[in-house]
């Protein structure tokens, strides 16, 4: 400690996105693999993944089936 400043140990956050790329890559699939099993294109995998939209109630029960 540095007269009297903190260093506070922050956590990386985890995001839907996050968390669907860590769950992908433990499936070993690829973007455009993991967009077919949930029934989307490439794209709206990569958009999942970046947090920048939600998937739909669908897909996500078609990708938890596959694993």
């Amino acid at each position: 400690m540095m007269a009297g400043i903190q260093f506070i140990q922050t956590q990386t956050m985890t995001t839907f996105g996050n968390r669907l790329k860590t769950e992908r890559t433990r499936l070993n699939l690829t973007q455009d693999e993991l967009a077919t099993v949930g029934g989307v294109k490439k794209n709206a995998q990569h958009v999942y993944e970046k947090d920048g939209n939600s998937p739909s109630a669908e897909y996500l029960a078609r990708i938890a089936a596959a694993g």
